[in-house]
């Protein structure tokens, strides 16, 4: 059955463009939830969470990719009307003629916490909520692109740093030893936050 809800357009407009601001690097991967019910729906990616009203015609979750937020935003713009009917299935989004298609949009989806996380988190936060969380509520939370690509950094800095030091005698041993000392104290910084959301 697929997800329903008529919306005031420029509500849904504000609301996808709280969505993409400050995203960066990121537009092409964060991943956005709405949660529809008979009043409101809730938008959440990374950083950002944002609720407009809507008559929640068929309640229920969408997951898609901000990229398709953005396509949402830019067809929103050309529509003459004040409200309109979106109803959401699995791979696609319509509103009367308009429609946009991507394998990502599901329905029943659901993310974790990734709302309460600061939009541009930096590369020692996101190291260290990777060992806060497991790898399925990694993914829950729609980070996986930014964990695995905070590790790749994390990596090659380590390597770079190494190969600048190894001349004064410093291990990679040490080198890792001393990232991960640093990625700790963020832990302990971040986890009483991540607990509470």
């Amino acid at each position: 059955m697929p997800v329903e809800f008529v919306v005031n357009l420029d509500d849904l407009h504000q609301a996808t463009e709280e969505l993409k601001a400050n995203r960066g690097e990121y537009t092409a991967s964060d991943i956005v939830d709405i949660v529809v019910t008979e009043k409101t729906a809730t938008f959440s990616s990374v950083g950002t969470r944002t609720e407009v009203d809507v008559e929640g015609k068929v309640p229920g979750s969408v997951h898609l990719p901000l990229r398709v937020v953005g396509q949402i935003n830019s067809a929103v713009k050309t529509f003459n009307e004040k409200e309109r009917l979106f109803s959401c299935e699995p791979g696609i989004i319509r509103s009367g003629k308009w429609s946009v298609k991507h394998p990502d949009i599901m329905l029943g989806q659901n993310s974790g916490s990734s709302s309460q996380l600061p939009i541009d988190l930096c590369l020692l936060d996101t190291l260290a909520y990777g060992t806060i969380r497991s790898v399925d509520q990694i993914v829950e939370d729609n980070m996986k692109v930014r964990v695995d690509e905070a590790r790749d950094k994390r990596r090659s800095a380590e390597s770079s740093a190494f190969a600048a030091l190894q001349d004064l005698g410093i291990t990679e041993r040490e080198l890792h030893r001393l990232v991960d000392l640093h990625v700790m104290d963020a832990r302990k910084r971040m986890e009483p936050a991540l607990r509470a959301a």
